[in-house]
C-alpha cells in the first residue's frame, strides 16, 4: 500500500466519520425535547399529588382531636374499672369475713346441737315430756 492509498483510506474514513456526526445535533435536540416532555409529565404528576393532599392536615387534626377525646374517655373508664376493682376487693374481704363468722356459728351450732341432744336424754331419764 502506498502513501496515496493510505491517504485515500484515511480520507474515506474521515468522510464516514463526518457523515456519522451529521445527525448527532438533531438527535441531541430530540433527546432534549423528550427530557423536557418527561419533566412536564413529572411536574403534572406532582401537581396531581399535591391536589390529593390538599386538606389532609385539617383531616389529620380532626382525627387527632377525636383520638384525644377517645383517650380521655378511656382514662375515665380505666378510673371506673379501678373503682370497681377496689369495691370487688371489699366485697371479697366481706365475703371472707362472713365465711369465717359462719364457720364459727356452725361450730357453735354443733355444740348447741350436742347440748340439745343431751337435754333430750336427760328429760327422758327424768320423765319430763318433750315439747
Amino acid at each position: 500500500m502506498t502513501i496515496e492509498d493510505l491517504a485515500a483510506v484515511v480520507n474515506n474514513l474521515a468522510v464516514k466519520v463526518d457523515k456519522g456526526f451529521d445527525n448527532v445535533e438533531e438527535k441531541f435536540k430530540e433527546v432534549h425535547n423528550e427530557i423536557e416532555d418527561l419533566a412536564v409529565m413529572v411536574s403534572r404528576g406532582f401537581e396531581a399529588v399535591d391536589k390529593r393532599f390538599d386538606g389532609v392536615d385539617e383531616r389529620l387534626d380532626k382525627v387527632e382531636s377525636r383520638l384525644d377525646k377517645v383517650e380521655t374517655r378511656l382514662d375515665k373508664v380505666e378510673t371506673k374499672f379501678e373503682q370497681v376493682d377496689i369495691r370487688l376487693m371489699g366485697v371479697e374481704d366481706n365475703q371472707l369475713d362472713l365465711k369465717l363468722r359462719m364457720d364459727v356459728l356452725s361450730q357453735n351450732n354443733k355444740g348447741t346441737d350436742e347440748l340439745r341432744s343431751r337435754v333430750v336424754v336427760l328429760e327422758k331419764k327424768v320423765g319430763v315430756k318433750e315439747r
